[in-house]
C-alpha cells in the first residue's frame, strides 16, 4: 500500500472530513486552508477565520504541528 504525501491539501482535506463527521457538515477543505494560512502567520482562535470551525481546525492543526512546520 502506498502512502500519500503529506501536503497542505492532504492535511486540510483530512481535517475538513473529521469536522464534517464531528457535526459541521458545511466544513470544506478550503475553509480549513484559510485557517491553516492564518495559523501559519501567527493568528490563534478567536482571531482565525470561520468562527468555531476555525477553533476546531486549529486544535487539529496543533495535533500535526511538526508536519505543519515544514509545509509552505
Amino acid at each position: 500500500m502506498s502512502r500519500k504525501s503529506v501536503t497542505k491539501e492532504y492535511i486540510c482535506d483530512g481535517i475538513a472530513k473529521a469536522l464534517r463527521e464531528f457535526g459541521y457538515p458545511d466544513c470544506t477543505a478550503e475553509m480549513v486552508g484559510d485557517v491553516y494560512d492564518a495559523y501559519k502567520t501567527g493568528k490563534r482562535f478567536p482571531d482565525l477565520p470561520h468562527g468555531i470551525i476555525g477553533g476546531f481546525a486549529e486544535s487539529q492543526i496543533k495535533e500535526v504541528e511538526d508536519l505543519v512546520k515544514v509545509l509552505p
